[in-house]
């Protein structure tokens, strides 16, 4: 537009540049932004155009005070300041007095506190209230909504990076598509083989009540049983890990061995006990005490004296033989 003169006052008539710089904004957020600006800068004839130094909006040179972030915070600033320019919206619409590029500046000022409070509901609040009074001054002078050309997809990805010769992509063709990601089988079922069970052929589900079994139950455990106990039916794990170290004692193949009663421990009298090689266990205490009071202590003797002298039984098959004197029915007789 050049230059101009007034009361020999010299001023510029160019309209400052308008940019707006969109970096983690929600798209839905700039395009609202880019249809203000839009509507902004092609308002109706009707409204005057401000002269530069005589505008009633300030927006190119807007600016907040330390002291007004202090008393209202960056966000409550810039409500003040722009309820100052526009005044409150509770009477209705803002009624624009002039258009210009001082006016359109407002989107800027918008963009950059957004761009620091992208979820600010106040400044969310003024795009949508701008946009509606801009909307209202074209339908009340009949003009028709200017309309906003959005970039092409080819423009819109014009500045990204550009593939290198050569490379491989999701398509199979080099420079064109995604880029390949390596993928891990991590969701590949593998089974594992135990030398200590043996699978058993799978049986479905026939319930008619009660809970179902999950498919991915089915899917990662195996029906089997234990080599040496053939009666019992487990599940295990087909991810379980078949290598063991040797040098791992745990008990299980000594329990798994058969094992016979040292023939030194028959006909002892059950009021000593060896318990795992040892004969200085304490047996007064309550655990034991529990333990032993299952067994019927008269009984007991009699089967031992009877099996320790090898003789037949005699008299009634009723009849029971006595304790040795040396055994008491007391809790002492065990300490």
């Amino acid at each position: 537009m050049g230059t101009g003169d007034v009361k020999g006052s010299t001023f510029n008539l160019d309209p400052p540049l308008v940019t707006l710089s969109y970096r983690e904004m929600d798209p839905a957020l700039k395009t609202k932004l880019d249809t203000l600006k839009n509507y902004l800068s092609n308002l109706p004839d009707t409204l005057p155009v401000a002269e530069a130094g005589l505008t009633t909006y300030n927006f190119g040179s807007f600016s907040i005070s330390a002291d007004e972030i202090e008393d209202y915070g960056e966000i409550g600033a810039v409500n003040r300041q722009l309820e100052i320019s526009f005044g409150t919206r509770c009477d209705g619409p803002i009624i624009f007095s002039e258009c210009g590029p001082e006016l359109v500046g407002v989107v800027n000022v918008l963009n950059t506190y957004l761009l620091k409070e992208p979820t600010s509901a106040i400044l969310q609040k003024w795009v949508d209230d701008l946009t509606t009074s801009a909307e209202l001054s074209f339908s009340t002078n009949r003009a028709s909504l200017p309309s906003l050309s959005l970039p092409t997809v080819a423009s819109a990805h014009s500045d990204a990076a550009p593939v290198p010769a050569g490379a491989r992509t999701v398509s199979g063709h080099p420079g064109k598509g995604k880029h390949c990601v390596q993928k891990l089988d991590s969701k590949i079922l593998d089974n594992s083989h135990d030398s200590d069970y043996e699978d058993l052929p799978e049986s479905e589900d026939h319930r008619k009540s009660g809970a179902r079994l999950l498919p991915l139950l089915l899917q990662v455990s195996k029906h089997c049983h234990l080599k040496m106990k053939l009666s019992v039916d487990h599940a295990r794990c087909i991810g379980r890990a078949a290598v063991i170290d040797d040098e791992i004692d745990d008990g299980n193949d000594w329990l798994d061995e058969p094992h016979q009663l040292d023939p030194a421990t028959v006909g002892v009298e059950r009021h000593t006990f060896t318990l795992g090689g040892r004969d200085d266990i304490d047996l007064s205490s309550s655990y034991l005490r529990n333990i032993l009071s299952d067994t019927d202590i008269t009984q007991t003797h009699a089967e031992t004296a009877s099996t320790s002298r090898n003789e037949p039984a005699s008299g009634s098959s009723s009849a029971t033989k006595p304790p040795p004197a040396s055994c008491s029915m007391d809790w002492d007789s065990w300490e």
